[in-house]
């Protein structure tokens, strides 16, 4: 017990990074011990004994001192080892790890109803639009995207579209679209546990009834839990569509196109796709508008929402621009269309929607 209690404390020298100190300490705890047993031996055998026997019994003693010390010498690494495994592994039988909290059950997500939603975004090219201006208005658009989905929504589609000089009809770079998600399952009513004064007869029978009702209360939480899991990783799903596309939105490369731009192409690309939709329905241009809006032919874009952003004028005055610019608002409207118009730093204040 002598020893163990030094190699204890030779133990917590070795945790706390004093090795050398610790043995020291171990092997003095050690010895002093056995020199006060010894002396109070000595002292106990004097009464009785002679100096001679007193002295042959010591020099016994002694030397069962002097193995102990060389046993403690010789084994105290492995003594050390043992602790060392006891103290950080637990004694045996005894569960000492940290328990694992069950995961958290799902709530249920409270979103309005969206309808189906189809938009179009037409960005205009260089040299009329530099690459700037392009990648600014591709990352409004993604951050838009990014943020659209939830439950309780309809069927998304998404075209990505040049305006380009000739014909911008059906000028798409890609296209993708995601699936409607249902609404989160209401809550079920439970039934209540009935008690021992609602139920006649003997205990069985109030503990069977209370047992009886958990059961059912038990798989119909199940059921529900099932289902919210089930919608939840389908919206988790469509999320990581949308994210994967709307990175490679981030990354779509500007063109180059010296014709003078065709704006009216892609208007008539997506009110073609966007006829009979019975919902939202947007396009948004990015684009200077540097055509002119009265020789644009009539496009039905009634129920559309049209947004116009990074509107940057190209026209020398400014009289000149705010003509182009007022033209372009009321065609659109005669052509049935919701219109705004933003400039660049109107666009990163007020962020595009569909």
């Amino acid at each position: 017990m002598r020893s163990l209690a030094a190699a204890s404390i030779l133990a917590t020298g070795v945790r706390n990074g004093q090795r050398g100190e610790c043995f020291r300490l171990a092997v003095c705890c050690s010895i002093e011990v056995h020199r006060r047993h010894l002396t109070t031996f000595a002292a106990m055998l004097s009464i009785t004994y002679s100096k001679g026997e007193v002295d042959k019994l010591m020099k016994s003693q002694r030397t069962k001192l002097v193995n102990a010390y060389y046993w403690l010498y010789g084994n105290a690494v492995y003594i050390v080892f043992l602790l060392l495994i006891v103290t950080s592994c637990g004694l045996p039988g005894l569960d000492t790890s940290v328990q694992k909290n069950p995961d958290p059950m799902p709530s249920p997500i409270v979103a309005s109803f969206t309808p189906a939603r189809d938009m179009q975004f037409c960005g205009d090219t260089k040299p009329l639009v530099p690459d700037s201006l392009f990648k600014s208005a591709a990352a409004l658009v993604a951050d838009m995207l990014d943020s659209s989905i939830n439950v309780n929504e309809g069927r998304i589609e998404v075209f990505i579209s040049y305006i380009v000089g000739s014909d911008s009809y059906l000028k798409d770079a890609f296209s993708w679209s995601v699936d409607s998600i249902p609404n989160d399952p209401a809550e079920p009513l439970l039934t209540p546990t009935p008690n021992a004064t609602k139920v006649k007869g003997s205990s069985y029978d109030v503990a069977n009834a209370q047992s009886t009702a958990q059961a059912v209360n038990d798989a119909i939480s199940s059921s529900y839990y099932k289902q919210l899991n089930a919608n939840h990783a389908l919206l988790a799903s469509a999320r990581a569509t949308m994210k994967r596309y709307s990175s490679r939105l981030r990354s779509l490369s500007n063109i180059n196109s010296p014709a003078l731009e065709d704006v009216g192409g892609c208007l008539l690309s997506a009110s073609s796709r966007m006829a009979g939709l019975k919902g939202r329905k947007t396009i948004i241009l990015s684009s200077p508008l540097a055509e002119d809006a009265r020789a644009m032919p009539f496009i039905d874009l009634s129920g559309i929402s049209i947004e116009v952003i990074n509107w940057q004028c190209v026209f020398s005055s400014a009289s000149a621009c705010i003509t182009s610019r007022n033209a372009w608002d009321a065609r659109l409207r005669s052509f049935g269309a919701v219109v705004s118009i933003r400039d660049p730093q109107e666009s990163q204040v007020v962020k595009p929607t569909f």
